[in-house]
């Protein structure tokens, strides 16, 4: 596998990515169990002040637990996002190098000729 110069392997980076992003529908799971896990945990109780602290605990809870698969989602597509760039850069380098590398071969050419 390729290394550009930066150290990064696009494809390895890109399918770290497409790893990250297919653990969304996990990370929905899990979340979805953790406020199932506080709902019943308040309904378990029957003092008023707790089943009230469950309550808010789950209020509290559900609305970052419900962000998470999207989080995940986010971190794999801006990986892949990330591997594309430096894979476009590294082309683009190598692109714009060879017009110049031409040149020092042309350039090595003359000279041995020249010293012959």
């Amino acid at each position: 596998m390729r290394v550009d110069g930066w150290s990064v392997r696009p494809r390895d980076l890109y399918a770290a990515g497409a790893r990250a992003s297919s653990g969304a529908q996990d990370a929905a799971t899990a979340a979805s169990a953790l406020v199932r896990a506080v709902e019943r945990a308040g309904v378990a109780v029957r003092h008023p002040r707790l089943v009230g602290a469950f309550e808010r605990a789950r209020d509290d809870v559900s609305g970052p637990a419900r962000r998470i698969p999207g989080v995940v989602d986010a971190v794999g597509a801006r990986l892949r996002a990330t591997a594309v760039t430096a894979a476009e850069a590294d082309a683009g380098a190598v692109r714009d190098l060879r017009p110049a590398s031409g040149q020092t071969d042309q350039m090595g050419r003359t000279l041995r000729r020249e010293l012959g």
